[in-house]
């Protein structure tokens, strides 16, 4: 995701100016990326992962944070994470 994430804003730049759209398209983005990772668990979950959700010292996601809101959404209780 993160990699294409400039991509993503600038396709949502060239639709529309106004910061109240925008701000919706973006939401819309996020709801359906986390929608996707909850219907397709079995391909992603327990399988290692070469983009591994990182959290920083005061156990904030860095990295993987819609795969985190997808896991948190499932109800799982403990996960692995890279701790920076």
């Amino acid at each position: 995701m993160d990699r294409d994430y400039e991509e993503i804003k600038s396709e949502i730049l060239n639709r529309t100016k106004n910061p109240e759209e925008m701000d919706q398209m973006m939401r819309t983005f996020h709801a359906e990326r986390i929608a996707e990772l909850v219907r397709t668990k079995d391909s992603w979950l327990g399988v290692p992962d070469e983009w591994p959700i990182r959290i920083n010292q005061f156990s904030h996601v860095t990295a993987g944070n819609h795969r985190f809101r997808a896991i948190r959404y499932l109800n799982i209780k403990e996960i692995d994470v890279l701790v920076e």
